[in-house]
């Protein structure tokens, strides 16, 4: 995913994948038809641990490269990430991607879209630029393109997960 260092590689930008913010059901930061992250919310943003790309992303998405937590706890994947939301520890920002891919099934979490124009990542196919498969570099990117044009967006309102029985 992009932003992400690529020079001297061939690059070709596939879809838009918009963040989403997620946190318990209850939680006021999902109060209100449109979502919004004001600095007061981003105290409360936990964050992946430092060299994941998915972290550098989300502190560009709220504008808040400086964001830390204060007791220094950070998640380690995406799944730690989501645990450490579900206990009420504070709010998380999840790619669109992640969303409808199901990574909220089986949590008592919501997702709901960022009030436009929602920050977002370029979810990018990346080679070499002396590879020898350009045809098929060609094909596989133009593959995923169709896909995820022709694909039925979720709306842009409130993803519940199916919660745990």
């Amino acid at each position: 995913a992009l932003p992400y260092e690529t020079s001297g590689l061939l690059v070709k930008e596939l879809f838009d994948d918009e963040f989403w913010l997620v946190a318990g059901e209850d939680d006021p930061a999902l109060k209100g038809k449109e979502i919004y992250l004001p600095a007061k919310m981003a105290e409360r943003l936990l964050l992946l641990e430092e060299g994941h790309c998915l972290r550098e992303h989300t502190l560009q998405a709220c504008k808040r490269p400086d964001v830390r937590k204060a007791d220094g706890m950070e998640a380690t994947s995406l799944l730690t990430l989501l645990q450490m939301v579900e206990s009420g520890m504070g709010i998380a920002l999840l790619p669109e991607i992640a969303v409808n891919g199901g990574l909220l099934n089986g949590t008592h979490l919501v997702a709901k879209p960022l009030a436009p124009p929602a920050p977002k990542r370029v979810i990018a196919l990346v080679a070499r630029a002396s590879t020898a498969h350009l045809d098929e570099f060609e094909a596989f990117s133009n593959c995923i393109q169709e896909r995820f044009q022709k694909r039925e967006k979720i709306s842009r309102s409130t993803v519940k997960s199916a919660a745990k029985k």
